[in-house]
């Protein structure tokens, strides 16, 4: 109509976006794995490195311990053996194994023989065991054929402990013995003469007499 003013049509201001409320929580989330989530690993390894550095020292402890186990045994062995193959007449055969002088006594070639074969039974290696034989009543030097008969005779074996690792340092310096005792039954072919090797430095044969046991 004349005279009438036409309206401007009106534009509706744009509507401000949102943030869906869903979606706070995720955003929320992605801020803490980038910050103390890293933090947390780092203490994770961390924890991981000493608990497998214990749980490693315990087994190869044990497995150091059951390798000083077994060498015992082979010298309580070796030691039986070589007593009872003395109380026999059965003194071996070989008395050329680099004995470890100087030597304590003067070993009849039949002692230092049972010396060799107490290294041969114990299978350590002979530079590795020192072997002292002795008769059981303390002021006997020599036995003779005729008297050797019912006389005792006390072999001592000695070696140090082997170990794998160095996890257990007390064992690098422990020394393994044993002994053994019988009475000789049949007569040797010829005088008996006891004798020692020497010992390994720091130790000493005073264990290895009539009535003393193996510390």
């Amino acid at each position: 109509m004349p005279g009438r003013r036409s309206r401007a049509p009106t534009r509706l201001a744009p509507r401000a976006r949102t943030t869906p409320v869903t979606a706070l929580p995720r955003a929320n989330a992605a801020r803490r794995r980038l910050g103390p989530a890293t933090t947390e690993d780092g203490a994770e390894l961390v924890e991981f490195a000493l608990a497998f550095g214990v749980f490693a020292m315990v087994i190869f402890g044990i497995v150091g311990l059951g390798t000083a186990l077994n060498d015992y045994q082979s010298l309580r062995f070796a030691a039986r053996n070589a007593a009872r193959a003395a109380a026999v007449g059965q003194f071996g055969s070989v008395s050329s194994c680099d004995l470890a002088g100087p030597m304590s006594g003067d070993p009849s070639p039949q002692v230092e023989e049972l010396m060799c074969l107490a290294k041969q039974q114990a299978g350590l290696g002979a530079a590795n065991v020192r072997v002292s034989v002795a008769f059981t009543t303390p002021d006997l030097a020599a036995v003779a054929p005729e008297d050797a008969v019912g006389e005792g005779v006390l072999v001592c074996l000695e070696a140090p402990a082997s170990t794998l690792t160095p996890t257990l340092p007390f064992a690098s310096s422990m020394v393994l013995r044993a002994e053994a005792s019988v009475m000789i039954e049949q007569a040797p072919p010829g005088v008996l003469t006891g004798g020692a090797e020497a010992p390994f430095p720091g130790t000493n044969w005073a264990w290895c007499a009539p009535g003393e046991a193996a510390p």
